[in-house]
């Protein structure tokens, strides 16, 4: 007798089956005291082996998209904003050291993918902002762990969970917001003359300077003021007038 043996089940989600056709030829022998000799002979195709096994393979793939907003003064950065973030390894976790820039007011770092093996570990990762202050920015110096668990579905895929921590909290996700501020001095100046000429010692006039935020300010003869601080908020406006 001859029989073919082979595994019934097609490939499902993650696993694939294993192809094998195993022959097994029976030989039977009579031994004439009411039993039979049944010897079985197995073969892979025409090769005899010693039994019949079979041996599936599964795969399964889950992957991580780690992101970050940006802000500057609390709003979005505009184009000429960049900053430099990391995401780096804490100690026994799978290589994944990145830095990337903000594009306005996202971080998108790339995938980090995992596999089966991965499945029941879990991973921590860091995400900090490498730029350093200057140029009137104090930047975010929060550091952030992700720690990211790693779940198999049994159906190919990897349910891949990240916890983010600012410190021991847990936060919904994260942020990094830098301080920006510009400073200035303006020295305001005026000459006078009289009928085209330097005014005599006794030809004293009095010059206004105006301003919407503070009080009047007067100098006389060569008007020069005192110098003024500015900032990104603060606009000043100068009006002379004369005083014959």
């Amino acid at each position: 007798y001859t029989y073919i043996v082979k595994e019934a089940l097609t490939d499902k989600a993650g696993y694939t089956a294993d192809n094998t056709e195993y022959t097994v030829s029976v030989t039977i022998e009579d031994k004439g005291d009411g039993t039979l000799n049944v010897t079985p002979t197995y073969k892979n195709g025409e090769t005899v082996v010693s039994d019949i096994s079979f041996d599936n393979t599964y795969k399964a793939t889950g992957s991580l998209n780690l992101t970050a907003t940006k802000t500057v003064n609390g709003k979005e950065p505009n184009e000429k904003q960049t900053f430099e973030f990391k995401l780096q390894n804490k100690a026994g976790t799978r290589l994944a050291d990145q830095t990337k820039q903000n594009a306005k007011g996202m971080v998108t770092f790339d995938k980090i993918e995992y596999t089966e093996a991965d499945a029941g570990r879990t991973y921590k990762y860091e995400v900090l902002e490498a730029t350093p202050d200057g140029n009137g920015y104090t930047v975010d110096k929060t550091v952030y762990t992700v720690e990211v668990t790693v779940t198999d579905n049994r159906d190919g895929t990897l349910l891949v969970t990240p916890t983010y921590k600012n410190g021991e909290t847990v936060v919904p996700g994260i942020s990094f917001n830098n301080t920006y501020k510009a400073t200035g001095r303006l020295t305001l100046t005026a000459s006078k003359t009289v009928n085209g000429k330097k005014p005599t010692e006794k030809q004293k006039y009095n010059f206004e300077l105006r301003s919407a935020i503070t009080a009047r300010r007067s100098k006389t003869s060569a008007a020069r003021w005192p110098s003024m601080r500015s900032t990104t908020r603060r606009m000043m406006r100068a009006i002379p007038t004369s005083t014959p």
